[in-house]
């Protein structure tokens, strides 16, 4: 079961993300204005490339080293071409690293992603102008110190902390395990390494899984409850504008994406914290892979929730497709609820007609039928 989902991810999470990556691309960069079903880049736009990026790196870099290992413990093999790698210190701990890497930053990024339709959210309901903050550009610098911070917070453990854990099959974090310098091997055997209690948290197991996911979850789930909030108990002038279209498109987009985060991360999270509080028992392995599984999921189906759900980002993919083929290019469609903040557009996607027009059809209609 590891091995295939983590081959069926690996490969539909690359071409997914990276199709995202290439249409956001083509549309800011090749497309003139006129003809661009994504009429400007926001920073919205600039956040769903850096999340597309990130799942497509842990998709080529972190998923492939991850099939070899469970195709090991599947064929009951020993796999010296893989075991010599490992016993030598190189691949295996950079595989680790890159894997906690990435998803660290992906983390990151949903975090500031969850930040920054807060903030377009409160803009779009008080009608000011789009957030002097959140501009492309700062979000690009953004994207770039959450790439650094990424970095910089793991890799004063890469020498001392990585390898392959016999205890997890995988290149894993090394806690409470003594390095044999002779036989290039663990030592799992010394039990007194190893005393469960908090103490055990304050690791870099722990503080992954802990600090950097919970803590982080914690804060976008309620970063998406105050949008919903927001959506639901707007009040005064803007309770009649595209309150339908507001609540029908946010809280889809939202449901799936708390759903994602409480099916995919949260069990994967809580069970490392356990684990690593009462020390690694190797007779979860194989709850530890199903978990593990389920989770890997989230880096292709961020995909269609930020991207394929938005009916914007489908007519930008029909453009590239058109210009992959060579074909005719599409006519955009047509923007029917134009919004003062291009953040709140790109939240609330235009997919219902315009209600002001909409209200003086009605208006017309009205007044024809008195006559």
């Amino acid at each position: 079961m590891g091995m295939l989902v983590t081959s069926v991810v690996s490969v539909l999470g690359s071409i997914g993300n990276a199709l995202t990556m290439c249409t956001i691309i083509h549309q800011s960069c090749w497309l003139p204005p006129r003809m661009r079903s994504i009429p400007k880049l926001t920073a919205d736009t600039v956040l769903i490339f850096n999340l597309a990026l990130t799942d497509f790196l842990y998709c080529i870099l972190a998923l492939p080293p991850l099939v070899a290992t469970y195709y090991c413990i599947y064929s009951n093999e020993n796999c010296t071409w893989l075991s010599a790698t490992m016993d030598k210190f190189t691949l295996c701990k950079i595989s680790a690293f890159v894997r906690h890497f990435i998803a660290d930053c992906e983390c990151m990024t949903l975090g500031v992603m969850a930040l920054e339709r807060c903030v377009a959210i409160y803009r779009f309901r008080h009608r000011r102008y789009q957030s002097s903050f959140f501009t492309p550009i700062n979000t690009a610098g953004i994207c770039l110190l959450l790439w650094l911070i990424s970095m910089v917070a793991l890799s004063n453990l890469f020498h001392n902390n990585y390898g392959y854990n016999e205890k997890t099959f995988k290149c894993d974090y090394l806690k409470n395990s003594s390095y044999n310098e002779t036989t290039f091997k663990f030592d799992y055997s010394n039990n007194s390494t190893c005393t469960p209690g908090w103490s055990n948290l304050v690791s870099p197991r722990g503080d992954f899984f802990f600090f950097k996911f919970i803590i982080f979850i914690i804060f976008i789930v309620m970063g998406y409850f105050v949008i919903l909030y927001q959506i639901y108990f707007s009040g005064g002038s803007n309770k009649h504008i595209s309150m339908a279209i507001r609540r029908f498109q946010s809280t889809k987009v939202i449901r799936r994406l708390l759903f994602v985060y409480i099916i995919c991360i949260l069990p994967m999270c809580i069970f490392n914290i356990i684990q690593t509080y009462r020390c690694f028992n190797p007779k979860y392995i194989e709850l530890n892979i199903v978990l593990y599984c389920i989770y890997f999921i989230q880096y292709f189906a961020n995909n269609f929730i930020y991207a394929l759900g938005n009916k914007k980002y489908r007519y930008a993919y029909k453009q590239f497709y058109a210009f992959v083929c060579c074909s005719e290019m599409p006519v955009p469609m047509q923007r029917a609820f134009p919004l003062q903040d291009d953040q709140a557009s790109s939240i609330c996607s235009t997919e219902s007609p315009n209600p002001d027009t909409a209200s003086l059809a009605s208006d017309k209609t009205s007044t024809s039928s008195m006559t």
